[in-house]
């Protein structure tokens, strides 16, 4: 109402920075997003605020299928580096945009800086590993395949599906190479996990 009622206000800009927070911080980053539009000269708090914002925003288009979109805000959200996470976290998550599109040669480079970029305690440091395995493999690149699955398999610990189903990709890569012996230690190992790709196994 303020802004409304006293457009001339030299606290107008002012106005428009609490609204960012208040909008960033419920969570309505669409309309966050068009409040940073709306000032006229935003300064590097305004600008990370941007970073974060085109973040979320990217992550609710990805999640509702709208791929193109999603990666037009984390491009954005990329052109805004001033927190180091979210740097990072965008790039992974362009990645996933590219290989959710069958895209691995576009996706491979922006996992590998993501991990570069992440501690390898966060989760996903170890998704990038895994959906690293998976570009590899699926463009018959055994070798390079099975380096990431196996960099995945000793990070991550979990004994469920995505450990069950690494396995059994280093399964597979050792059967295309013929090496039979270690391809059944290795369906063996996912096997043993007792889930439902025991079957595969």
């Amino acid at each position: 109402r303020y802004i409304s009622e006293y457009p001339e206000s030299p606290r107008v800009e002012e106005a428009r920075k609490y609204l960012v927070s208040a909008y960033y911080n419920s969570k309505n980053y669409d309309a966050a997003y068009a409040a940073i539009k709306q000032i006229k000269d935003p300064d590097n708090n305004i600008r990370t605020a941007l970073q974060k914002v085109t973040y979320f925003r990217a992550l609710e288009y990805y999640n509702s299928g709208d791929l193109d979109k999603a990666m037009s805000m984390l491009n954005e959200s990329y052109a805004n580096r001033f927190n180091a996470k979210y740097t990072a976290l965008t790039q992974f998550w362009k990645g996933e945009v590219n290989y959710q599109k069958s895209n691995y040669k576009a996706a491979i480079p922006l996992y590998k800086e993501y991990i570069t970029l992440s501690p390898d305690s966060e989760p996903e440091h170890k998704m990038a590993l895994y959906n690293l395995g998976y570009s590899y493999f699926n463009q018959k690149q055994w070798g390079d395949a099975k380096t990431y699955f196996d960099r995945f398999l000793r990070v991550y610990q979990s004994q469920d599906t995505y450990r069950a189903d690494a396995l059994n990709r280093v399964g597979d890569v050792q059967y295309a190479n013929r090496e039979f012996w270690k391809a059944i230690e290795s369906y063996d190992a996912s096997m043993k996990l007792n889930t439902d790709l025991k079957y595969y196994s």
